[in-house]
């Protein structure tokens, strides 16, 4: 990554000229701000990241309440360390964390050097633990190995940031996550879920996923075999391959927000490497844990190579209501696609409704009228000639009428 001096100072310009860091500094009074960490990262390497953090000395809950006033937002108390949050009306956060020593004190203790990056309008861009060089370079290297250590999701924070940047992990850094890794487990579920899912999130997830593998760390955050993990991550590459020549592929929303910062991308991935096996040591959302158990019974109804016939499809269907375009997909059997789509139209627009059965047959109980409508729903979905006669016949048929 080419950084010069020139480049260098754009950025720079460009974090001072923000409207909210320039609303920040102006309101600091007496206190000692620096913004610091990721902001100013991305800020250099022409990245944009909705979140910034600040470290203040003396007075921060007062300051943090002049900015909440200026600026429309709503402070919260995150954790045990002191960290506060002001949450915009955007849904933008600004984060707020108190600073006992030095600066250099502060960086110092951060966990990679393009991380260990401060700047005020007093002191301009500081850079003590060489960021920028490492930035320049592509690298992703520990302040300390010993501060890897004090937080084990640091080491996820390695394997994402790699992810998202597309950089490399130093040597030295590599050696020290494998030392450290069996510390992972002693980290906050809801934490590494975080940074699992900003994994998924990324375009190079199926090489970072590799990688972490190989270094015998996700096995220790998603437990199964490293076997197993493999084969999981080597369908998730061919299906990325078949993602990219899917002529219909914008018609899945997948840059959409699934659930807790999950877009719908890393949905289908994370489906991928749970496939087969709905335990594992992650945190996630009912909605999430919902669809990743109907991948898995959709895996129990069709496991089978070959043509999968009309009725099997219906039985798939409706076993797994709607994670069966997931599966589709990451079943690679894309050319039944148009199949549920079909339907789902059956099932908004049947032709002949559930209150219009009850008009025919009268009042039956509810077991017996949700049978009855799967199985006009099926006749349908079945025959695409299928009219409202046919039902009035199944009725009949049936002894309803």
């Amino acid at each position: 990554m080419t950084m010069t001096e020139q480049s260098i100072n754009r950025s720079v310009k460009k974090i001072g000229a923000d409207p909210i860091n320039r609303l920040v500094f102006k309101e600091k009074g007496k206190s000692e701000v620096y913004l610091v960490g990721g902001y100013v990262r991305d800020i250099l390497i022409k990245r944009t990241g909705p979140d910034r953090d600040y470290v203040v000395k003396h007075g921060m809950d007062s300051f943090m309440k002049r900015i909440a006033l200026r600026i429309g937002g709503r402070i919260i108390r995150i954790g045990s360390y002191g960290l506060r949050r002001i949450i915009l009306r955007d849904g933008r956060s600004l984060d707020f964390s108190p600073l006992s020593g030095s600066i250099e004190e502060d960086v110092s203790a951060r966990d990679f050097t393009i991380n260990a990056l401060a700047w005020s309008p007093e002191t301009g861009l500081l850079d003590p633990e060489g960021g920028l060089q490492d930035m320049a370079a592509g690298l992703i290297r520990a302040v300390k190995t010993d501060n890897i250590a004090r937080d084990p999701v640091r080491i996820l924070r390695a394997y994402r940031l790699a992810c998202e940047l597309d950089f490399r992990i130093e040597r030295e850094t590599a050696r020290a996550l494998r030392r450290f890794g069996v510390l992972i487990r002693d980290a906050k579920s809801e934490r590494i879920t975080l940074e699992i899912f900003r994994i998924m999130n990324a375009a190079n997830s199926s090489k970072t996923l590799a990688m972490m593998v190989r270094n015998d760390i996700l096995g220790r955050i998603i437990y199964r075999a490293n076997s197993m993990l493999s084969r999981n991550i080597k369908a998730l590459s061919m299906f990325q391959r078949l993602l990219d020549v899917l002529p219909e592929k914008h018609n899945f929303r997948l840059g959409e927000t699934f659930s807790h910062n999950l877009s719908r991308l890393g949905l289908l991935r994370l489906e991928h490497l749970l496939a087969g096996d709905v335990d594992h040591g992650l945190a996630l959302s009912s909605r999430i844990r919902d669809r990743i158990r109907k991948i898995d019974r959709g895996l129990s109804i069709h496991s089978a190579k070959g043509r999968v016939s009309r009725g099997k499809l219906f039985e798939l269907f409706e076993g797994i209501g709607d994670g069966a375009e997931d599966f589709l997909l990451i079943r690679r059997l894309t050319e039944y696609l148009p199949e549920y789509r079909r339907y789902l139209k059956v099932i908004r627009k049947p032709n002949m409704p559930a209150e219009e059965i009850v008009r025919l047959t009268g009042p039956i109980p509810g077991p017996d009228l949700g049978r009855l409508i799967r199985a006009l729903r099926r006749g349908q979905f079945l025959d695409e000639k299928w009219t409202k006669a046919d039902s009035r016949r199944m009725l009949h048929k049936l002894k309803y009428i």
